[in-house]
């Protein structure tokens, strides 16, 4: 059995077209691979030395639509450890590096899900969830932040209940949300949605929570 401790760094560029976004990147990183083999361990010929090697190196490919989206992450990848290669009756004869190369191309499916529901039960009623918590920002904002919600989600409120004027009131002063805001506002261009029809299940959900 072979286990493999790595470290990865990741660059994204991101394109956004109406409502669909393509994200283009490249990541590399590095693993220290860990040889475990029952053999090799009560064989005293083989020792092995701490090795390190400069993969993965890869490529991503990330194409989001509203509610669903697919990420490609083809990368190379090297593993194996090299071993000193001991004289049974004294010194060294010399070192083996084992490769194993490997090619992947992963394919991921993602469902973008938000559940409004989860917002009411921190709040007592609806307006609430755009309102100040103790000095906190508000629910909104908060749930945002922790990327329990979309920014989807934030830029469809905002199309329905304007509420990006009510945050630069009450935020003024805060560090946060001057970006978050760009970014919300910025998108809103890009994204096509219907608004009745979003406007209805919203009041729905309201009138259920």
């Amino acid at each position: 059995m072979r286990a493999v401790l790595s470290g990865l760094f990741l660059l994204i560029v991101s394109h956004a077209s109406a409502q669909n976004i393509e994200a283009f990147g490249v990541f590399g990183g590095f693993n220290f691979p860990l040889t475990v083999d029952p053999g090799l361990s009560k064989d005293p010929r083989f020792v092995g030395r701490f090795t390190i090697r400069a993969t993965p190196v890869g490529f991503s490919y990330g194409y989001d639509r509203v509610g669903h989206g697919i990420l490609l992450t083809p990368n190379y990848t090297q593993a194996g450890q090299k071993f000193i290669i001991k004289n049974t009756t004294g010194g060294e004869i010399g070192t083996r590096d084992v490769q194993m190369n490997y090619l992947s191309v992963p394919i991921a499916l993602k469902l973008h899900i938000n559940d409004m529901s989860f917002l009411f039960s921190q709040v007592d009623d609806f307006n609430s969830i755009f309102s100040l918590q103790k000095g906190q920002h508000p629910v909104l904002l908060k749930n945002f932040l922790a990327k329990r919600i979309s920014l989807e989600t934030m830029v469809i409120l905002q199309g329905l209940l304007k509420y990006v004027q009510r945050f630069d009131k009450e935020l003024s002063d805060d560090l946060v949300w001057p970006d978050n805001k760009r970014l919300i506002i910025k998108y809103a261009a890009f994204l096509n949605y219907d608004k009745q029809k979003c406007k209805t299940q919203l009041l729905k959900l309201v009138e259920e929570t």
